[in-house]
């Protein structure tokens, strides 16, 4: 079966916590993996949106190519240790949103490279209320978050 590539678009923001990308809860599954990310914004309408309804104070900071590179770079020499590919969050409007769109940094990396408006959903995210965290899910494993 074919998947029908979706897209969203490119993300130029994160936003911070005092110096730190903000990103939801990360735990690790029985297999050991854990997986990093960060919320990514295209517009500041909806990291605005975000920011209604988080309950800390937070910051919006532009998404550098720079950075992107170092987190894969980082990932690239943990991997061997069970760490999960790096991932953005794509333009969520709430820190505890039922749904997400994620896509790799490597994705979000190349879309800004190549200055494209849209960037592929490689997986979606599913919040479990009672654990607080998000079940990530793709067409090649589920890891949860």
């Amino acid at each position: 079966m074919t998947k029908i590539a979706e897209f969203a678009n490119t993300p130029v923001y994160v936003l911070k916590s005092g110096a730190q990308p903000i990103c939801p809860t990360i735990l690790s599954d029985d297999s050991g993996l854990n997986c990093i990310c960060v919320y990514g914004f295209s517009e500041k309408l909806i990291y605005d949106q975000f920011v209604k309804s988080a309950s800390q104070a937070l910051t919006p900071y532009p998404l550098v190519k720079g950075y992107l590179a170092n987190r894969i770079a980082e990932a690239e020499v943990a991997e061997t240790d069970g760490v999960y590919p790096t991932l953005v969050i794509l333009d969520a409007t709430d820190p505890s949103q039922p749904c997400l769109s994620a896509a790799t940094m490597a994705s979000v990396l190349r879309s800004q490279e190549e200055k494209a408006k849209q960037v592929p959903i490689e997986y979606e995210l599913v919040f479990d209320s009672e654990t607080t965290s998000y079940q990530f899910k793709s067409d090649l494993t589920t890891v949860t978050a």
